[in-house]
């Protein structure tokens, strides 16, 4: 089965709406009936800014929601190779020495895409962690994601998908996160047609802060090795949103 489906009208518009659209997990079993994509980065975070210069008029309950990304590497829909790295990177409450980022994929399909981060010296607060090695493929046997963690101490191991860990002070840090994510596009605009499409997720670690954590650091979470692996295309990985605070 192709991962990508059309289905026209209005029974179309019906089952998106229930969410009863859906193909397999899969990539596309002929190579050249898909893009490919990806995107990987070490820390992606959502940061709030509060600043009168963003605004036309100057109200404290008005502020901005950005997301960080640093370093942030894409995947042409051609496929190729691309890899970036820095260092002494900082948001909230989390740091980190040293970021390393590779992306790779071909429209064979051999891999489509496959993405790796690897971050080491990190601290979450107090919390110690020496590196978080995050990955994920999507190949012709279909989407599959892992992350290694190296402890403080030099222990390694490969903690199961979504794996809770309390950060005394600052709120919950979950290793591995992992989720594919179902879009849908009508194309062309106004047809009828939709087009159904996957993404694969994989977050070495997303630290989500508690509401007093989130007043003290201005900043609501942080991913830590953001890995995404898709034969189609990229998803969105930063933006700058503008909201206002209720009075």
């Amino acid at each position: 089965m192709r991962i990508r489906t059309l289905i026209t009208g209005a029974v179309a518009t019906a089952l998106v709406g229930a969410g009863l659209l859906a193909t397999s997990a899969k990539a596309a079993d002929d190579p050249f009936d898909a893009n490919v994509g990806g995107g990987v980065a070490g820390i992606q975070a959502t940061v709030n800014i509060y600043s009168p210069t963003i605004f036309n008029n100057v109200n404290n309950n008005d502020y901005a929601t950005l997301t960080v990304v640093t370093p942030r590497v894409e995947l042409g829909k051609n496929g190729g190779k691309k890899d970036a790295s820095v260092v002494n990177k900082a948001v909230g409450p989390v740091s980190v020495k040293a970021i390393s980022e590779t992306i790779r994929g071909n429209r064979t399909g051999l891999p489509y895409a496959t993405a790796r981060s690897v971050l080491t010296g990190i601290s979450i607060g107090a919390t110690k962690i020496g590196a978080l090695d995050v990955n994920c493929t999507w190949d012709r046997d279909g989407a599959r994601g892992s992350t290694t963690l190296v402890e403080a101490n030099g222990t390694k191991n490969a903690p199961a998908p979504n794996t809770e860990r309390v950060i005394p002070g600052l709120g919950t840090l979950v290793l591995n996160e992992q989720f594919i994510d179902d879009y849908y596009d009508e194309n062309p605009p106004d047809s009828g047609v939709y087009t159904h499409y996957q993404v694969i997720y994989v977050y070495g670690a997303h630290l989500y802060l508690t509401a007093d954590a989130q007043e003290i650091y201005n900043t609501a979470d942080v991913i830590l090795g953001f890995t995404s692996c898709d034969p189609v295309r990229l998803p969105s990985l930063s933006g700058l949103k503008l909201g206002q605070t209720s009075t």
